[in-house]
């Protein structure tokens, strides 16, 4: 993978994430985030 495919999937998990979604899948892989609430326990 590239630099560049790298930084794109990045800036899409991070759009996703200020966006409130807490479960991102792309391709084989799945990322999920606490919740601000939890992140803040």
């Amino acid at each position: 993978m590239t630099l560049e495919q790298l930084k794109a999937q990045r800036e899409a998990l991070q759009a996703a994430r200020f966006n409130g979604v807490l479960t991102v899948k792309a391709g084989d892989k799945t990322v999920t985030y606490k919740s601000n609430v939890e992140i803040r326990a």
